[in-house]
């Protein structure tokens, strides 16, 4: 076990010093690392400005702030997709920022119903069609 343990570790800081040698590859990671927590947070930050009594545009990298702290604070819960423990961290976080608590709450659920409910009707159509088709 320590053994694979051992060799698990060199060859991820081989990995990591490698990606010195490709500068753009190294870019890559880091802009495709960055892209998600962006796109999620400029949901957010629509979101809560579209709720009712939420702030103006003027507080987008507020709101982008609050869901990079709020999103940390809920990952640490050890939850299934952090299941409830985001939304409570996230409108904790909004109402600590001095948001009021409805339109922040209502700003959560918005992202969320957006982020995660959504794209399921999309998936189970990708599926039925996937079946269909032999590829499932």
């Amino acid at each position: 076990m320590r053994r694979r343990v051992r060799r698990a570790v060199a060859d991820a800081v081989h990995q990591a010093t490698e990606l010195r040698h490709r500068p753009r590859a190294c870019a890559a990671l880091l802009l495709a690392t960055l892209g998600t927590p962006l796109a999620l947070g400029t949901a957010f930050s629509v979101s809560v400005i579209a709720a009712p009594g939420g702030p103006g545009f003027r507080h987008a990298g507020t709101l982008l702030l609050v869901y990079l702290v709020g999103s940390a604070a809920g990952t640490a819960v050890p939850l299934p997709a952090g299941t409830g423990a985001n939304e409570a961290a996230l409108i904790g976080t909004l109402v600590a920022a001095g948001i009021a608590g409805s339109a922040a709450v209502q700003g959560v659920l918005l992202f969320r119903a957006v982020t995660f409910w959504a794209p399921v009707p999309f998936g189970v159509l990708a599926a039925r069609r996937l079946r269909r088709g032999g590829a499932l």
